[in-house]
């Protein structure tokens, strides 16, 4: 059965990946921006999902355990980050609220 559905379109333009600055949170961790501190954290229904950024969080990526922040923005965590975000293959949420672009709504074919 072939019927037609209204998917969203939208564009993420990330924009730690262009330039903007980089964020400092409160336990020591250089983030992507400040839209990505993991606030969610401290809510008493935290189910541990971080949508796709834990890596980002790993105690040896803290500030106070690395020579240079270029030991962080290099390490594998990071690229595998930014590589997820321009390649569009890892996503998260927070970031497609704040950077994602909504062009609105197209029709799409839907194949049961």
């Amino acid at each position: 059965m072939i019927h037609t559905s209204q998917e969203r379109i939208i564009v993420l333009k990330p924009k730690c990946a262009k330039g903007k600055s980089f964020a400092l949170n409160a336990q020591g961790y250089l983030l992507p921006c400040c839209w990505t501190d993991p606030l969610r954290k401290l809510k008493p229904n935290y189910d541990g999902n971080m949508d796709g950024m834990d890596d980002l969080f790993k105690e040896e990526l803290k500030i106070e355990n690395v020579d240079t922040i270029e030991d962080i923005i290099l390490s594998t965590e990071w690229l595998d980050f930014f590589n997820g975000l321009t390649k569009r293959t890892c996503i998260p949420k927070i970031c497609m609220k704040y950077c994602g672009d909504d062009r609105g709504t197209r029709e799409a074919e839907v194949h049961d």
